[in-house]
């Protein structure tokens, strides 16, 4: 989709919350006045001339990211694989072994492709790869509860991407008689959107919320990007490193300001599964709850559910 019209070039976060509302109450799958022939949905500003300011103010104040082949990424995922080992013989009699908790592999850390869960940016059925730019930040949005064990897979990107960002720091809106200016107002509404991409995913969530966001995602597609970066709402940078270790100190001076940011790639094939370790949601050694990484066999039983996005 091309921005056409010389008319939009501005908006402001009551267009966005305006376009939210109308997508999951009112106007979802015919987008646009050419369609409906009439400039306005009920009043609302309409969804094609929304669209188009986005991709017009994209382009222009070039909000996007590039990622180079090889950068590395971070996905988790609840639980692990539960691997029996081989039964062992005591004299004439042969016993079974209990389960070990393993980590997830390639084929299990990746989505379905062909039945994925509704999500923030992907409809039902049409997968992405949600990933980060930090393993913590990765473990983090997977919301566990106390003891629960992880599986934190690393991946590289395949190739050269070109991601739309909404992870740029806003612009401090100054004080003025006169208001806010333009520059403001765009940042004030990229950031708006960026916290509709952050929000959290639950059980319980009314799925029509994720309509206004799928729609960004499949009109960023279509456009040609291959994902979305944006922030998290659980989590800044902070280390996996020991508490109290040079390497820790040294990990957090190194930072870089894009580090512990959200990443999600319209194609799978993307990002390519490196390798994966267990790790478990615990109190550490100063008494606060942390995630540590397993390194002792852990038993389990040999039935665990695939709740995979």
């Amino acid at each position: 989709m091309e921005c056409h019209t010389q008319q939009v070039m501005f908006a402001c976060t009551e267009d966005w919350d305006r376009f939210r509302y109308s997508v999951k109450n009112r106007h979802r799958y015919v987008l646009g006045p050419s369609l409906l022939g009439r400039k306005n949905c009920d009043g609302l500003l309409s969804h094609e001339h929304f669209l188009e300011w986005l991709l017009y103010f994209l382009k222009e104040r070039n909000r996007f990211v590039k990622l180079d082949k090889g950068t590395v990424l971070w996905r988790a995922q609840l639980d692990g694989t539960a691997e029996t080992p081989r039964p062992i013989t005591v004299g004439e009699e042969e016993w079974g072994m209990r389960a070990i908790l393993t980590p997830h592999g390639r084929d299990r850390m990746i989505p379905y492709p062909d039945k994925a869960k509704e999500g923030r940016i992907n409809p039902k059925g049409i997968p992405c790869l949600y990933a980060a730019t930090h393993p913590r930040v990765a473990l983090t949005e997977m919301k566990p509860s106390i003891g629960y064990y992880l599986t934190l897979a690393e991946f590289l990107t395949a190739r050269e991407l070109r991601l739309v960002d909404f992870a740029s720091e806003p612009i401090e809106i100054a004080e003025s008689d006169n208001g806010p200016t333009n520059d403001e107002m765009d940042s004030l509404l990229w950031e708006h959107i960026n916290d509709a991409f952050a929000e959290p995913v639950t059980n319980t969530d009314d799925v029509a919320d994720y309509a206004p966001t799928q729609i960004l995602g499949e009109l960023f597609k279509c456009a040609g990007y291959d994902g979305i970066r944006y922030k998290s709402k659980y989590s800044e940078f902070e280390s996996l490193q020991p508490w109290g270790s040079q390497e820790r100190v040294d990990e957090i001076r190194a930072a870089k300001p894009s580090a512990g940011l959200n990443v999600a790639l319209f194609k799978i094939a993307d990002a390519e599964f490196t390798t994966s370790r267990l790790y478990r949601f615990a109190v550490n050694t100063h008494g606060q709850f942390d995630f540590r990484e397993v390194k002792m066999d852990v038993l389990c039983s040999d039935q665990i559910p695939d709740l995979r996005p």
